[in-house]
C-alpha cells in the first residue's frame, strides 16, 4: 500500500485542496497571526498578502486536482509523476528552511517535516514502484504462437 500510486496521489491531492481552501479563505488572518508585533497593516500590504494567498490557493487547487486525476495511473505510467511530485515537495522544504533562516524567526518544524515525509514517500514509490503489478502483467505463455 505504501508504494501504491493511487493512495499517494489521493492523499497528497486532498492535502493540497485543503491547503488551497485555507489560503483562499484565511489569507489576511495568516499575516496578522504570523506577525503579531505589527500593530497596523496598511490596506496595500493587506491586499498584496491576500492576493499572494489567493494565487497560492489557485496553484494548490491545480496540483490537488491534477493529483486526483492521476490516481487512475498505474505503475510504470505513474513513475515520472511520482518522481516529479517528490522533487517538487523537496523544493518546498528547501524554500521553507531558507525563509526561516532569513527571517530569523522561531523554527516551525512541523510543516517541513510533514512535507519532507510526503516527498520521501513519493520518491520511494517512484523509484521502487509497485512491482507486483508488473509481475502480474508479464506473459505466462511458454510456447510461441505459430502463424
Amino acid at each position: 500500500m505504501l508504494k501504491n500510486p493511487k493512495v499517494i496521489f489521493i492523499v497528497i491531492g486532498v492535502i493540497n485542496l485543503l491547503h488551497g481552501l485555507l489560503f483562499f479563505f484565511g489569507g489576511a488572518e495568516v499575516l496578522t497571526a504570523s506577525f503579531p508585533e505589527m500593530e497596523e497593516i496598511s490596506d496595500e500590504t493587506n491586499f498584496l498578502v491576500v492576493f499572494g494567498m489567493e494565487i497560492t490557493a489557485g496553484f494548490n487547487f491545480i496540483l490537488g486536482m491534477t493529483l486526483l486525476f492521476c490516481s487512475k495511473l498505474k505503475y510504470p505510467e505513474s513513475k515520472n509523476v511520482l518522481l516529479g511530485l517528490g522533487l517538487g515537495l523537496l523544493f518546498i522544504v528547501a524554500i521553507a528552511i531558507k525563509h526561516t533562516i532569513q527571517s530569523q524567526t522561531e523554527i516551525e518544524i512541523a510543516g517541513p517535516i510533514i512535507v519532507g515525509l510526503l516527498s520521501i514517500w513519493s520518491l520511494f514509490a517512484g523509484i521502487k514502484g509497485d512491482l507486483s503489478l508488473i509481475h502480474i502483467s508479464e506473459p505466462t505463455r511458454r510456447t510461441p504462437i505459430s502463424y
